[in-house]
């Protein structure tokens, strides 16, 4: 059975709105932005609505392959500079960046048509009045190892071993 995914690229007539929302903790809100020319209110996974402000996007999803980092690439226009200052305000807080990118049918703006893909932004750059930022899904070649460090604030008897 086909998904309504499937139908629109199938079909090639009906649009597809991708959204993306960038989250911090060291923001005041999450970015909320939508390929479109107009603000559209779009809705979310849990069923709440939020409103996404019409932005200038281009970004390019990851190749998939064995490779063991699919990278994403997306600009985001920044006539106003305030990309650049949240961006600036994550790296003084030493705070992970999540972009979320959700997909919706032109005609049913109600959710999402599949699970919203979630990244990691591991850069960013600044070109004119362009944001340049790159993101990954899984960062496997960059994890740590192991990943639980035995401490001596976690585990006293650590101190003593030789």
């Amino acid at each position: 059975m086909a998904t309504p995914l499937d139908t629109i690229y199938a079909s090639g007539g009906e649009a597809l709105i991708v959204s993306h929302e960038l989250q911090c903790d060291a923001w005041p809100g999450p970015i909320r932005l939508v390929d479109e020319y107009e603000d559209l209110v779009l809705g979310l996974e849990d069923g709440t609505a939020a409103l996404f402000e019409g932005s200038g996007i281009d970004f390019a999803l990851p190749k998939t392959n064995a490779s063991g980092q699919q990278t994403m690439r997306f600009a985001i226009d920044n006539v106003r500079g305030e990309a650049q200052q949240l961006i600036d305000l994550a790296i003084e807080a030493g705070a992970r960046v999540v972009m979320i990118a959700r997909k919706y049918a032109g005609d049913d703006l109600s959710a999402p048509l599949e699970r919203p893909m979630r990244f990691t932004v591991h850069s960013s750059a600044m070109a004119m009045n362009t944001v340049r930022l790159e993101a990954g899904f899984f960062d496997m070649l960059g994890r740590r190892w192991p990943i639980h460090f035995y401490t001596a604030d976690e585990f006293p008897g650590v101190t003593y071993m030789v």
